[in-house]
């Protein structure tokens, strides 16, 4: 009886390590790595983002559209809102949408690439009045 509890005890300790490593994959492919002029296309929940950079000696000059994703059936096209940044060379921006999560795009170092990262819910603080 006494070496079934350390057995167990390292079981439950693989397990969980295991399934930490896995979490930290589901996260780590979150990110992606986008070119100059190529084409950037997110889901973000109800919105629709799609983008492109051009890279410049010191900037990534980001141009996002930002809209409602559309539904089956509607015979409607959402407007899109247009953003543009001027990215430094090894700094981010960061979109947030209405729903509380934020796309992180950040400009290498030597311009030629972008990361691209969904993060998600992002806490808020309100003021009490």
């Amino acid at each position: 009886m006494t070496r079934f509890v350390p057995l167990t005890a390292v079981a439950i300790l693989s397990v969980t390590a295991a399934f930490g490593a896995a979490h930290a994959q589901t996260k780590s492919r979150a990110a992606a790595v986008y070119k100059p002029q190529q084409g950037i296309s997110l889901d973000i929940g109800a919105k629709r983002a799609v983008g492109y950079f051009m890279s410049d000696a010191r900037i990534c000059n980001l141009t996002v559209l930002l809209a409602d994703a559309m539904v089956d059936g509607d015979e409607t096209i959402p407007a899109p809102a247009r953003l543009q940044f001027d990215v430094a060379a090894g700094s981010d921006v960061r979109i947030n949408t209405t729903e509380g999560k934020m796309l992180a795009f950040a400009c290498a170092t030597d311009t030629k690439s972008m990361t691209v990262t969904a993060l998600g819910q992002m806490a808020a603080y309100k003021p009490k009045r």
